[in-house]
């Protein structure tokens, strides 16, 4: 999620990388305390409520990012995200250990950190798919800040481009530039 979201900040708003450096630092920092913080609240609320009580409005504030309408408000969102986003995991752990025999935890632990680290590196690969696809409309999300190509999809912009097969996609390699962003180039019609 973090690499995507990175390169989202850079192509919305143009964030070099040394504050994106910054902005996923405090971000990763935030998503530690954050653990560390569950156990009081699942001390207080139980371990299942504090799974949904803070994994919900996690994955809602992420939603929220891309739909702000500037960097100071964006990273706020993302920050506040991140302050909840791990709250889940140990007590999502604590509960499994709990439900299992003392012989299993073993097993029952690494097979859910199997299932977790799994998704983890699959999804980029569907997302980058989406994002590249001539198909599907990235234009609410995912735009150049800049007024000239405002909602332009990603396709569009040369991110990726068909194959000479005509059905698979390539991400990078267009031939040509847009004249407001050099770094970013234009779609190829090969």
């Amino acid at each position: 999620m973090q690499s995507f979201a990175a390169y989202w900040f850079y192509l919305r708003f143009g964030v070099d990388p040394g504050t994106l450096g910054v902005i996923f630092f405090w971000a990763n920092i935030f998503a530690g305390i954050s653990a560390l913080l569950a156990s009081r609240l699942a001390s207080r609320f139980g371990l299942i409520n504090t799974m949904v009580v803070t994994h919900l409005p996690s994955n809602i504030l992420l939603i929220l990012v891309p739909l702000m309408p500037n960097l100071s408000l964006a990273v706020l969102v993302l920050l506040v995200r991140f302050s909840i986003s791990q709250m889940d995991v140990p007590t999502r752990q604590s509960y499994t250990m709990a439900v299992v025999s003392a012989e299993e935890r073993s097993a029952a632990a690494g097979i859910t950190g199997v299932a977790r680290t799994t998704g983890a590196a699959i999804s980029p690969l569907f997302v980058g798919i989406h994002v590249c696809s001539p198909l599907s409309d990235q234009r609410a999300i995912l735009y150049r800040g800049n007024a000239e190509n405002h909602l332009r999809p990603l396709a569009l912009q040369g991110v990726c481009r068909p194959s000479a097969a005509g059905g698979s996609l390539i991400v990078g390699d267009c031939a040509k530039t847009t004249g407001a962003n050099e770094n970013i180039p234009a779609f190829s019609k090969q």
